[in-house]
């Protein structure tokens, strides 16, 4: 059998991918968790996250406060101690306010 033979051809939305991605890689691995604004209980505002807080829970699945340099630090903070956080920005301009904890 031919690595060609275990591809299913099938048509995913960009959120849908992202959620089977992210489950995929918090099943593989009791690491992972995700993080974020509206994530847990909204399921993300372009359903990025729908469905993962009742397969993961709470402790893997949070939703932060409106403080991207909080979180963002926290996330650094937990990858440095061996975590595999995913902190989600909900838009790329929000980048700059957490530029010191992505940098440094």
């Amino acid at each position: 059998m031919s690595e060609s033979d275990h591809v299913i051809d099938r048509e995913l939305t960009m959120s849908r991918a992202m959620v089977e991605s992210i489950a995929h890689e918090m099943r593989a691995n009791d690491d992972v968790f995700y993080m974020g604004e509206d994530v847990a209980d909204y399921g993300g505002i372009f359903d990025s996250t729908q469905g993962l807080l009742e397969e993961f829970g709470r402790d893997r699945i949070m939703d932060v406060p409106i403080s991207e340099t909080a979180y963002i630090g926290a996330a650094v903070g937990a990858a440095q101690d061996g975590m595999r956080p995913i902190a989600e920005l909900m838009f790329v301009d929000f980048f700059g306010v957490a530029m010191d904890q992505i940098y440094n």
